[in-house]
């Protein structure tokens, strides 16, 4: 489930569900196990192979580090596991959008008219997308909106507002990537996931979304030496799902 699972009341924040979960266990009649979607990302880490994963870069996990999963969806999930294998949830998808340049701050302004506060997962999730091509569309005196399916699909047309919007979401995406290194520590490596990297994977640039990630000022050298790549395993999630019972982890 996307959110916290600390507490009996589930209350998912991209979805009306609410729920229970002992009364859900009573309804049920069998015992139920809640894990946040991303913790379950960050357990499916161990278990691909190399040809279910696309590096970024040359570096390489060492083993014995911090290792932190992130993926745009439905909304933006952030997990990291320490070396011990203790899972450290979080909530990281919804800090505060922080431009790194002057069009990003255009956006964010354009944004603010949307939302009283924007979290970076207003940017980066299938929400995301579709805000950053109205952002764009208004920063060009145009009121236009589309839903993400349809900008990833103009962006694969050749749309200048769609291509855009894919364009901004990549560069974002690959900032706050490098955050969560610096964040979470993650030497050991920061895999992105998600259902939206698939359907635009072509429209990578792999040398640009690096130098975005490493930009980090004074921390540039320890962003340069972490392991980035992208989950290409189907239902990581339901992986980890096993990894989790197999480890008797929530």
């Amino acid at each position: 489930m996307a959110g916290p699972v600390a507490t009996d009341w589930i209350d998912l924040p991209n979805n009306h569900w609410a729920f229970s979960q002992r009364q859900l266990e009573e309804s049920l009649h069998v015992t139920v196990e809640v894990i946040n979607d991303f913790s379950a990302q960050v357990l499916s880490i161990d278990a691909l192979d190399e040809t279910e994963l696309q590096w970024i870069g040359a570096p390489r996990p060492a083993g014995g580090g911090v290792k932190a999963v992130m993926g745009p969806g439905t909304g933006l999930g952030v997990s990291a596991m320490m070396a011990s294998g203790e899972i450290l949830p979080s909530e990281a998808g919804h800090v505060a959008f922080a431009p790194v340049d002057d069009h990003q701050a255009d956006l964010l302004r354009v944004l603010w008219q949307r939302y009283r506060r924007v979290s970076v997962e207003r940017v980066l999730s299938g929400m995301g997308l579709a805000n950053l091509y109205w952002a764009n569309c208004l920063l060009d005196g145009h009121e236009r909106e589309l839903p993400a399916p349809e900008v990833t699909a103009g962006a694969q047309a050749g749309d200048q507002y769609c291509l855009r919007a894919v364009t901004d979401f990549y560069a974002i995406l690959a900032s706050m990537a490098g955050d969560v290194a610096l964040m979470m520590g993650a030497a050991d490596g920061v895999y992105l996931s998600g259902g939206i990297l698939p359907r635009i994977l072509n429209l990578l640039d792999e040398e640009l979304f690096r130098q975005h990630f490493q930009d980090k000022g004074r921390f540039m050298a320890f962003n340069t030496a972490v392991p980035l790549a992208i989950v290409r395993a189907e239902h990581p999630g339901l992986r980890g799902c096993v990894q989790a019972l197999r480890n008797g982890q929530r």
